[in-house]
């Protein structure tokens, strides 16, 4: 039975010196973590705001603000023109749902009142994931009253919908 005690207060022993030599390594870390900026000058560079396609019919729709008296904002995300109610059961959730999408085109009278929304639909749209959230995101922008224009390129039928 003597044998258990000095056992167990060996293991007592060597757990209290083990955490006196680990915890002078992790304040250190802690410290060199702290003063240590992380470089990030060379891990990004520069995009296009636009594709070629999507740039290619902004074009176009300028051509119709320019005569209509109308904005286009281009990549708009849709936190920037909707968000949950105030005090929604699951607003952070609802809130995440929505962050990182974004509209290709966001169609403006001059005072920035939205008259409607535009998203062109490439081929990628035709794949079963995207048409889920081209339904989810036509849904929540039609019930607070935007107009959902989808198309695969601007023509004259997509100008008079934009102008209605």
């Amino acid at each position: 039975m003597d044998w258990l005690w000095i056992i167990f207060l060996a293991i007592i022993v060597l757990a209290i010196e083990l955490y006196r030599i680990k915890k002078p390594q992790q304040e250190r870390g802690t410290e060199e973590t702290a003063n240590t900026k992380t470089d990030y000058s060379q891990s990004y560079q520069r995009k296009y705001l636009l594709t070629k396609n999507e740039y290619r019919e902004y074009m176009t729709l300028r051509k119709l603000a320019t005569e209509k008296d109308l904005i286009i904002c281009p990549k708009v995300r849709l936190l920037d023109i909707i968000e949950p109610r105030k005090g929604e059961k699951d607003y952070k959730t609802l809130f995440f749902k929505v962050q990182a999408k974004h509209v290709d085109f966001v169609i403006c009278d001059k005072d920035l009142r939205i008259k409607a929304v535009l998203e062109l639909d490439d081929n990628s749209h035709d794949q079963k994931d995207r048409q889920a959230r081209d339904a989810f995101v036509d849904q929540i922008l039609t019930s607070v009253g935007y107009k959902v224009i989808h198309t695969r390129s601007i023509t004259e039928a997509t100008l008079n919908e934009l102008t209605e």
